[in-house]
C-alpha cells in the first residue's frame, strides 16, 4: 500500500465510522427509550403488587375476625345448649318430685308432663303447684335458648358465607400476585437485556470513535511528516483496517471500506 492508497482508506473509515457512529447513536437513544418504558411498566407493577398485598392483608385480617367472631358465637351456643341440657335436668327432676308427691301411678316423666300442660283435673298441692310453675318456666327459658340458637346458628351461616367470599377473593388475589411476580420478572430480565445491549453499543460507539480519531490524527500528523506513512504509517493503516473490519463483521455492519 502507497501513501495515497493509505490516505484514502483512512478517509474512507472515517466516512464509513461516521455513518455506522450515527447510527449507533440512535439505537442507544431507542434502548434508552425503551429502558425507559420497561422501567416505568416495571414500577407500575410493582406498585401494583404492593397495593394486590395491601388488599390481601386486609382480607386475611377480616378473615381472622371472621373466624374471632364464629368462634364467640360458638361459644355463645354452646353456654345456651349447656343451660338447656340443665335446664331438662332440672324438669326431670321436678316431674320426678311430682310423681313422689302424687304418687307412682302418674306414670312416666313425659306423662307427668303431658298432664302438667293438658291437666285433666286440679292438682292441689301447693308443691305440686310450685314444682309444675318451676317446669313451666323452665320450658319456657329452654325455648328462648332454642330461639338464641337458631339466632346464632343464622349469625354463624352468614358469617360462613362471608368468610367464603373471602376465601375465594383470596385465591383470585394471590393468583393475581402471582402473576404480577411473573411480569415483574419478565420486566426485570428485558431491563437488565436492554441495559447490555446498550452497554455493547457504547463500548463500540466508543471503540469507532477511537478508530475515527485515530485515522484523522494519522492524516494530520502525515501533512507534517511526509515520510510517516512510509516508515510506520502503512502498518499502522492495515492494523485500523483489520480492527474495523472486526468490528463490523462482529456488529452486524457492512464492510464498505
Amino acid at each position: 500500500m502507497d501513501e495515497v492508497s493509505a490516505i484514502k482508506t483512512l478517509n474512507n473509515i472515517i466516512n464509513s465510522t461516521t455513518n455506522v457512529v450515527s447510527i449507533i447513536k440512535i439505537r442507544i437513544e431507542k434502548k434508552n427509550e425503551e429502558i425507559k418504558q420497561e422501567t416505568l411498566q416495571l414500577k407500575e407493577t410493582t406498585n401494583e403488587i404492593v397495593s394486590i398485598e395491601e388488599e390481601l392483608k386486609k382480607k386475611n385480617k377480616e378473615i381472622e375476625d371472621f373466624e374471632e367472631k364464629q368462634a364467640s358465637i360458638q361459644s355463645e351456643m354452646e353456654d345456651f345448649q349447656n343451660e338447656i341440657d340443665e335446664m331438662r335436668m332440672e324438669i326431670e327432676d321436678y316431674a320426678n318430685r311430682i310423681k313422689e308427691e302424687e304418687g307412682d301411678d302418674r306414670g312416666s316423666v313425659d306423662d307427668i308432663l303431658n298432664h302438667i300442660f293438658n291437666p285433666i283435673g286440679a292438682l292441689v298441692s301447693d308443691i305440686v303447684k310450685e314444682l309444675t310453675s318451676n317446669i313451666k318456666d323452665l320450658i319456657k327459658k329452654i325455648e328462648n335458648n332454642q330461639n338464641e340458637i337458631k339466632r346464632k346458628q343464622e349469625e354463624m351461616d352468614k358469617l360462613q358465607s362471608n368468610q367464603d367470599e373471602y376465601d375465594k377473593a383470596i385465591i383470585d388475589l394471590e393468583m393475581n400476585i402471582n402473576e404480577m411476580m411473573g411480569n415483574e420478572k419478565v420486566f426485570e430480565n428485558k431491563i437488565k437485556g436492554l441495559g447490555i445491549e446498550k452497554t455493547n453499543s457504547e463500548n463500540l460507539l466508543l471503540q469507532l470513535e477511537q478508530i475515527k480519531s485515530r485515522c484523522n490524527q494519522i492524516i494530520e500528523d502525515s501533512k507534517q511528516d511526509k515520510d510517516l506513512l512510509l516508515s510506520v504509517g502503512i502498518n499502522l493503516v492495515d492494523e485500523i483496517t483489520t480492527k474495523t473490519k472486526e468490528l463490523y463483521s462482529q456488529n452486524g455492519f457492512e464492510i464498505d471500506f
